[in-house]
């Protein structure tokens, strides 16, 4: 017999050493009688082991593999990632692994409490791979866990931007400066999924965001992110299926500050906190949020604001998921407190009103906007001219005094720049001197077939389940479900900085809610005008079910009540024209107060139901 030494590692498990007594005729069958005792890791030392067989990639993309970068699995033991570790703002602690840059990139792992550290076999971020051009690059992550390195200098793939990065493997991201922010990348991404990564709009701002079936993964390294950004009005972003899952406080999972086009479907949010799920804050053409998820205890959820530069039409909030929001669930808002959103771009008494060869003509001498006289507590009005207004096809024309409004067809200038010129469609004439406006806000838009479930602000903040608050016109809220919360469904036109002649009305005209289900709130449907002397107009609530809740409806012409399926309800309504009429009450009061035009019809009333005027 011959006695051997021996020294055993298995890649990425454990290295050891022994003695054993063996026989050379039979030493392919004794090494099963080992003796092995673990010795402490090496890290530093780089094991021989056998070359990554990378998995099949389609044909139009190169794999990162052929950039000489290959997975970590091997060396992190099937533990979970539990963050990135930076001097001063981390400490790993419990079982899992973190990524730390100190003296290379490194891996630090805790395993039933031992604590490991070595370093990266490999990573994207080398110099070598920040070198290449990787411009009209389909890159391709395979199956697996892969570092990306960025900062001083280490810009991997957001500068170095791809373009298109699928896969189906994991992306980590460290940055190299020790900053406790995330990293981010640039480009059409599909079926990855994200850690420590945000997708963000610059550098190339302009640029168009395709992201199908991505997920994002971020520890709370920083608060007050937006894991997907897009800021620009040449830019469109079409996400699916793109899961955003974080720890951090969020200001939006989506922020769209400004963008051509959007599409949002089939994604969710998860934080612990959100100011916003989606937000949309300008956007040209297109707007769709469809069938997504938005997390529990987000300020809101869905919301879109109004866009000063040009009118929200055709906007959709379909068939989204809404859980226990503080604020606001899904709605269109027209921010009336700000002069810098405010969806009134100018107002003016028309000075002249003809029929054209295209539509009807109107001459305006003098355009007004708001005036800021005492910072924050006195406004008036002031002349501005042609170029403050831009555009006015973008707007809509409303002749505020009696309610009408119409798409504006051309403008043009004259008077050195200081009148305005439009020509709208149709050919109703309105009179000389009637007040009017080009307004901006949402046109023809539709929040439906949405399911909110409870909003409930921790202040006195109303907390609206569905909103469209001033500057909406002909939108639609249908078949929507709202369970439990303080507000189901919010609807107002409102007066801005209490200026008037001329005043700054933000309308709510020809808007339908209808076949909407709101059940056990405290303040079911509000419709009112708030802040003027103005009017709601045209607006119906209609075949819509409520149980349990107040219902308010004020300052209304042209208003129609039909057909609803009220339950234990108080409801009231104050100086409003129009019909009622239809629908079945149950143990619902009914209160009308100063609505001399408001026509009752037939309604059926069961159990302790009542109508009466106070």
């Amino acid at each position: 017999m011959t006695v051997r030494k021996f020294t055993l590692e298995i890649e990425g498990l454990f290295k050891a050493s022994g003695e054993i007594d063996i026989d050379d005729s039979v030493v392919n069958t004794s090494l099963l009688s080992t003796i092995a005792a673990p010795s402490t890791p090496t890290p530093e030392h780089k094991q021989e082991r056998e070359p990554y067989k990378p998995t099949p990639i389609p044909e139009d993309a190169i794999s990162i593999h052929e950039y000489g970068v290959e997975p970590i699995d091997s060396q992190i033991e099937g533990l979970t990632f539990q963050g990135c570790c930076y001097p001063g703002h981390s400490t790993p602690m419990g079982d899992g692994y973190w990524i730390e840059q100190n003296n290379g990139v490194r891996i630090i792992k805790i395993k039933n409490g031992v604590k490991t550290s070595e370093l990266a076999r490999s990573y994207i971020g080398t110099p070598e791979f920040n070198n290449l051009d990787l411009s009209n690059v389909n890159l391709y992550i395979p199956k697996g866990t892969y570092i990306h390195l960025q900062g001083a200098g280490m810009n991997a793939l957001w500068y170095q931007k791809t373009k298109s990065i699928s896969g189906e493997g994991t992306l980590i991201g460290i940055k190299n400066d020790n900053n406790p922010s995330f990293n981010k990348i640039s480009t059409k991404v599909q079926g990855i999924t994200l850690k420590n990564i945000i997708v963000e709009c610059t550098p190339d701002r302009h640029a168009d965001q395709i992201l199908h079936g991505l997920t994002i993964n971020l520890n709370s390294l920083e608060k007050s992110r937006n894991p997907i950004t897009v800021d620009s009005l040449k830019a469109t972003i079409e996400a699916d299926g793109v899961v955003i899952e974080t720890e951090a406080q969020l200001r939006s999972g989506f922020y769209i500050d400004h963008a051509k086009k959007v599409s949002i479907k089939n994604s969710s949010i998860v934080a612990s906190y959100a100011d916003n799920g989606i937000r949309v804050s300008r956007v040209l053409e297109t707007c769709e949020l469809i069938g997504n998820t938005s997390g529990k205890g987000f300020n809101t959820a869905l919301q879109a604001s109004a866009n000063r530069e040009a009118l929200s039409i055709g906007f959709k909030f379909h068939r989204n998921t809404v859980n226990e929001v503080l604020e606001e669930g899904a709605g269109f808002d027209s921010y009336a407190n700000s002069l810098n959103l405010l969806p009134v771009i100018t107002k003016f008494y028309i000075s002249k009103a003809y029929r054209g060869d295209s539509g009807t003509v109107i001459e305006i001498d003098t355009l007004y906007f708001i005036e800021e006289l005492i910072a924050g507590k006195k406004y008036g009005n002031k002349t501005v001219n042609a170029a403050f207004v831009g555009d006015a096809k973008n707007f809509l024309f409303v002749i505020d005094s009696e309610y009408k409004d119409f798409r504006v067809i051309s403008s043009e200038p004259y008077n050195n720049g200081n009148s305005l010129k439009i020509v709208i469609e149709g050919d109703y004439i309105p009179s000389v001197g009637s007040e009017a406006s080009l307004v901006t806000g949402f046109y023809k838009c539709s929040i439906s077939e949405n399911t909110v479930n409870g909003v409930v602000p921790k202040t006195n903040q109303p907390g609206h389940a569905l909103s469209l608050w001033g500057g909406g016109f002909h939108n639609i809220i249908a078949r929507n479900v709202v369970r439990g919360g303080r507000s189901g469904l919010n609807m107002a036109s409102l007066g801005a900085f209490g200026v008037e002649n001329p005043d700054y009305f933000c309308h709510a005209i020809g808007n339908i809610i209808e076949e909407n289900k709101i059940y056990d709130t405290i303040s079911a449907i509000r419709i009112t005008s708030e802040y003027s002397k103005r009017f709601g107009y045209g607006n119906k609530l209609l075949k819509n079910e409520v149980s349990g809740g107040e219902i308010y409806i004020n300052n209304q012409r042209d208003f129609t009540m039909r057909g609803n399926y009220l339950s234990g309800n108080t409801v009231m309504i104050e100086n409003v024209s129009g019909i009622l009429e239809g629908g079945v009450l149950t143990d619902t009061l009914i209160e009308i107060k100063n609505c001399p035009d408001l026509v009752l019809g037939s309604i059926d009333l069961v159990g302790k139901s009542e109508i009466r005027r106070v």
